[in-house]
């Protein structure tokens, strides 16, 4: 005697194929949705890693005038108690710093040569609390041309952060709701299609929840398919993309392997319940109604 579980797959898999242009419109749906909703935890959880690497950084780098002399200025302000240490670097040592940027491409690094680099200081403050502060007061000295710091960066990041989660979450309920109502839909006309095949099985005694049932796991299988090709999608560009880059960053922004899979498990258990609600409110009435 075989198991309702045998049943219902077999009962999902025939659905499937009678409706298999509605159930592939439903998954590819839910795909593009679970997709976007990772790919927002992503950038969500690698912007919030970056700003705090912004944020404890304790160096300002001063751009000088050719007028002013960097290693005065580096011994003048390193005996100011705010500073922990100062360092010149010249223009010189800067392009040799380029250089290993520009091997291939010589002519580039040649043509810098020539122009108008400013020496810089490098300081690193005792307090990253105070560096805007430091930073707007040393940007008001003679001699220094740009001011430069992490946090300065740290607010445009955020801005940025913010815009791209406002309309990445817009853009995820718009792939939701049409996702949720494809489903729906491709659900209510299986059940349509079958509603005398329905009838027979409450007739013989079936109860509704078991009947009910085997929907429910048809829009459960259409829907976590998508989830999981999206999980798959989005792990292949955690894989391919954030870590190569991450390298280079020295680990600025890198996702921790349980904070991947827990977006990972996020991504596929919020596609499955998609198609799951919108299975049962596809059934609640047409079952009981049948």
């Amino acid at each position: 005697m075989r198991s309702p579980i045998s049943y219902y797959i077999r009962d999902a898999c025939a659905g499937l194929r009678r409706n298999a242009g509605a159930a592939a419109a439903a998954c590819a749906l839910v795909f593009a949705a679970t997709a976007i909703f990772g790919t927002l935890l992503i950038v969500r959880s690698g912007t919030g890693a970056l700003m705090n690497y912004l944020e404890s950084q304790i160096t300002i780098k001063l751009y000088v005038e050719p007028s002013r002399d960097a290693r005065e200025l580096s011994d003048i302000l390193v005996r100011q108690p705010y500073v922990k240490s100062a360092s010149v670097e010249t223009k010189e040592q800067l392009l040799e710093r380029f250089g290993l940027f520009f091997q291939d491409k010589r002519h580039l690094l040649e043509s810098l040569q020539g122009s108008d680099i400013p020496d810089a200081v490098t300081l690193e403050l005792t307090d990253p609390s105070k560096t805007a502060l430091v930073a707007g007061e040393l940007q008001t000295l003679d001699g220094i041309a740009t001011v430069i710091y992490p946090q300065k960066y740290a607010a445009a990041l955020y801005k940025g952060a913010d815009a791209l989660a406002k309309y990445g979450f817009a853009l995820f309920v718009f792939f939701a709701a049409i996702a949720f109502i494809n489903v729906l839909l491709s659900i209510h006309l299986s059940l349509q299609q079958r509603k005398r095949e329905i009838r027979v099985k409450l007739l013989l005694g079936a109860r509704p929840l078991l009947v009910r049932g085997q929907f429910l796991f048809e829009g459960s299988v259409v829907a976590l398919a998508g989830s999981l090709l999206a999980a798959l999608a989005v792990y292949t560009a955690h894989v391919r993309v954030l870590i190569p880059l991450d390298r280079r960053l020295s680990g600025v922004i890198g996702l921790t392997t349980p904070e991947l899979c827990a977006i990972l498990a996020a991504m596929t258990l919020g596609g499955t319940l998609i198609g799951l609600t919108a299975a049962y409110l596809s059934t609640r009435k047409l079952i009981s109604n049948a």
